[in-house]
């Protein structure tokens, strides 16, 4: 589900009407809240409060073309996971070298390729703590 977080007050409010739409998934020991640093992380912390379920930070990193940064051509995350999208990828006539060096090389200048930042674990409603388990 995707919530458009501009169609709510603040990404506070946008947590919880998406809480309340997953509400079915409360208090489940299978229920993992995903945040994609950093606007989503207000928003998954509403969620992880309602549902009373644990959080965990992906990093991310967008790769955009190189020609035009406002066209998404896909993203990048830990553990080796690549998303492409192909009308970006279409829009600009990137060969499938010149997406592998980028690939590469954005991923030879971040966090990402080291994996996550560690488990976070809702405390409180307005507190996380990282642990590096």
């Amino acid at each position: 589900m995707i919530v458009d977080a501009h169609a709510h007050r603040d990404r506070v409010e946008a947590g919880e009407f998406l809480a309340r739409q997953l509400a079915r998934y409360a208090s489940r020991i299978d229920t993992l809240v995903l945040a994609i640093p950093r606007g989503g992380v207000p928003i998954a912390l509403e969620v992880a409060a309602y549902l009373n379920a644990p959080m965990d930070a992906l990093l991310a990193r967008e790769l955009v073309s190189p020609n035009d940064p406002e066209i998404t051509l896909g993203a990048i995350a830990a553990g080796g996971v690549r998303l492409f999208d192909d009308t970006g990828i279409e829009r600009t006539r990137i060969t499938s070298a010149q997406l592998a060096a980028l690939t590469t090389s954005k991923l030879r200048n971040s966090t990402v390729a080291n994996g996550c930042i560690g488990r976070a674990v809702l405390r409180r409603r307005s507190e996380v703590a990282l642990s590096s388990s």
